[in-house]
């Protein structure tokens, strides 16, 4: 199968990784992936081409397509910013589960794209999303990022909410103590203890309402380590 050379031959970029299909020049800034290279295992031509184009038309750099397991076990050593992979189950008589298992350590998301519903699937991949070959590049993406960002969205808004209401604990935390000193030691027992509970936080209407919730029970057995 051809090199990624065959991927927009005329464009070029600086900062390629190797093995990487180079990024058009003009992006839609909206689309971009984070520091997206994805790396792609087909061992069918036309569609590693056709996918692939679309990967950089879409802003992102493509790393292969691989067309064996060896080959993108290559590229996966060789290329550090990955930020995503499309897997062909099925390359010639090998599977990509050795692939997967890679991608799964360094924590890559990863979709199986494949034609085929009889394969045998090892257990830690049963759950990992098989895409038909007939979804494009954008189904793919979606599957690939849509749930991580919003992930990162609600952690990101969570931090911000409890920071915004650090003043209202520290102001609760020192009138339920009477002490200022005390009152903020209570107030970091809090903040440790909805970590560690972080689950609870559904159960509310509010972050405010969790954590004054958090506040009024942490006040009541108070841990000895905070107050001393």
């Amino acid at each position: 199968m051809p090199s990624a050379a065959f991927i927009a031959p005329h464009l070029s970029s600086k900062t390629s990784p190797a093995g990487a299909a180079p990024l058009r020049t003009k992006r839609r800034r909206s689309d971009r992936l984070p520091n997206a290279a994805i790396l792609v295992v087909e061992d069918e031509y036309l569609v590693a081409e056709d996918l692939a184009r679309q990967i950089v038309f879409d802003g992102s750099t493509v790393v292969g397509p691989a067309p064996t397991p060896a080959a993108a076990l290559d590229l996966l050593a060789k290329t550090v910013n990955i930020g995503g992979a499309v897997l062909d189950v099925r390359l010639g008589t090998e599977t990509a589960f050795a692939i997967a298992e890679k991608l799964h350590e360094r924590a890559i998301p990863f979709v199986f794209f494949t034609a085929y519903d009889d394969i045998p699937w090892p257990p830690q991949f049963r759950s990992t999303p098989k895409i038909s070959k007939t979804a494009d590049w954008r189904d793919l993406k979606r599957i690939l990022f849509g749930p991580r960002e919003r992930r990162k969205r609600r952690t990101r808004d969570l931090r911000e909410d409890v920071a915004a209401m650090l003043p209202i604990l520290r102001e609760s935390a020192r009138k339920i103590t009477g002490d200022r000193t005390t009152g903020d030691r209570l107030v970091e027992q809090v903040l440790e203890t909805a970590i560690a509970q972080i689950e609870e936080r559904g159960k509310y209407s509010s972050v405010k309402d969790w954590l004054m919730s958090v506040l009024r029970k942490t006040s009541e057995k108070p841990d000895e380590r905070f107050l001393n």
